[in-house]
């Protein structure tokens, strides 16, 4: 009789056992579960941020890219008229063609500089942010300029770069077009914890986005155009 309840007592307490395993090999399972759900669910949050992040990375550099070659275009326009016709870049006319040139979105404007000007140290560094090699190929060479990314408090603290192109008369360097496009949206830091992106930039320092040189985007007809409204 002893040895029978001795018997079920055992039989009782492998079953309690076997239930508490269970238990705890189920609660194992579940929390492995729930952690590489966890895991992955934070994969799939991070890549879709990730390419939303680069999404918007990529319209805004395509967006850069259109202002700075519509730009490129129109000065390159503008400074074949200047060399064809003999017109000075610094008559009363061409400083209220480039006013009407100061509405252009993302673009702040158009402004010439003489090479006297852009021989001036603190002009180049301190409002159109070039190095002194980019300024020297631009005047001795014909070389397009384009600065590094700055903050310009000159323009309500806007992240800005600078594109210069070359003027040409009777066969030299007179001059520069200068226009200075808005960058923000190049600059956005992203946490570093959710995206690889971090600081990415999408202006070298070299400045080597390959611009086409094509002239007639606007071409001599409108600028001409213009002038003759400009002198009615």
């Amino acid at each position: 009789m002893k040895s029978s309840k001795n018997l079920k007592g055992k039989v009782k307490a492998i079953r309690i056992l076997i239930v508490a395993i269970g238990i705890i090999a189920l609660i194992t399972v579940i929390w492995t579960f729930v952690n590489i759900s966890n895991k992955r669910t934070e994969e799939v949050f991070n890549t879709v941020i990730e390419d939303l992040l680069e999404k918007n990375h990529r319209n805004g550099m395509e967006e850069i890219l259109n202002n700075m070659d519509t730009m490129q275009k129109l000065m390159s326009s503008i400074a074949v008229t200047y060399d064809t016709s003999g017109e000075s870049p610094e008559s009363q006319w061409s400083k209220l063609y480039f006013e009407d040139l100061e509405d252009l979105e993302n673009v702040s404007g158009v402004k010439y500089y003489s090479v006297e000007q852009l021989q001036d140290k603190s002009v180049v560094e301190q409002q159109m942010h070039l190095s002194e090699t980019k300024i020297n190929a631009l005047i001795n060479s014909g070389a397009m300029a384009i600065s590094d990314v700055f903050n310009s408090g000159k323009y309500n603290g806007i992240n800005t770069f600078c594109m210069a192109m070359p003027v040409r008369q009777k066969g030299r360097n007179i001059g520069a077009l200068v226009c200075y496009i808005q960058a923000d949206m190049l600059l956005a830091q992203v946490d570093e914890q959710r995206d690889s992106m971090v600081n990415r930039y999408l202006m070298h320092s070299n400045g080597q986005i390959i611009l086409n040189g094509g002239n007639d985007a606007v071409g001599n007809n409108f600028f001409l155009q213009n002038k003759r409204r400009r002198s009615l």
